[in-house]
């Protein structure tokens, strides 16, 4: 159970181009680890099919007004007391919405240099839910 968290726990992976997958780690290169951010989210994206885009925008782009170098963590959450198999599909899919959070805010006009992608394993945490940190 540990092992894949291990692998998969906060997984900063910068200069994206946010294509896909193979875009987050240039090839031959090992993922980059990071601490988890102190403090509170900027926001929280919970990945239950409603529209979370305006949300995410309004946010991102008050923190840029406030600070036009922001950059941004962006952080799955893997639920870490679940069996390995449901561990596997769940850091699958963790990876996947992440992705869709960085891709919306590039969308919203924040540069692929200052998103950092990531998971986080928590056993508390609520399935499917993005948090998106300000740096």
């Amino acid at each position: 159970m540990h092992h894949v968290l291990a692998a998969a726990l906060l997984i900063a992976l910068g200069g994206c181009t946010l294509i896909d997958q193979r875009s987050f780690q240039p090839a031959g290169q090992p993922p980059q680890f990071a601490a988890a951010p102190a403090g509170l989210p900027l926001v929280s994206v919970r990945m239950d099919g409603a529209d979370f885009r305006p949300a995410l925008v309004e946010a991102v782009q008050a923190a840029q007004q406030r600070r036009p170098d922001a950059a941004f963590d962006v952080l799955a959450l893997v639920p870490s007391a679940a069996a390995p198999a449901q561990q596997d599909r769940q850091v699958t899919e963790a990876a996947r919405d992440a992705r869709m959070v960085a891709e919306a805010m590039g969308a919203a006009g924040v540069a692929s240099d200052r998103i950092r992608l990531g998971l986080r394993g928590d056993p508390g945490s609520p399935s499917r839910e993005v948090r998106v940190f300000l740096r």
